[in-house]
C-alpha cells in the first residue's frame, strides 16, 4: 500500500464572489510527482495558497503529511 502524502477533498474557494475552486479533490502518493497546468485564471495559485495555509477554503479538507 502506498502512503498518501497529500489528500485534498472537496475543496471550495470563493474569491470576490467568484467560485475559484469548486469541490476540487486530489490525492498524491508519497514519491509521486504531479504537475498542475491549466490556463490563466483557473485557480492554480489559489490551490497552492490553500495548501500552504495562506488562504482558508470555504469548504473541504487538506491533509499534508
Amino acid at each position: 500500500m502506498t502512503d498518501v502524502m497529500l489528500q485534498i477533498s472537496d475543496l471550495t474557494v470563493h474569491l470576490g464572489g467568484k467560485h475559484v475552486l469548486d469541490n476540487f479533490s486530489l490525492t498524491v502518493a508519497s514519491g509521486e510527482q504531479v504537475l498542475v497546468t491549466a490556463p490563466s485564471g483557473t485557480g492554480k495559485s489559489t490551490l497552492l495558497r490553500c495548501i500552504l495555509g495562506f488562504l482558508s477554503p470555504r469548504a473541504g479538507t487538506i491533509a499534508l503529511r
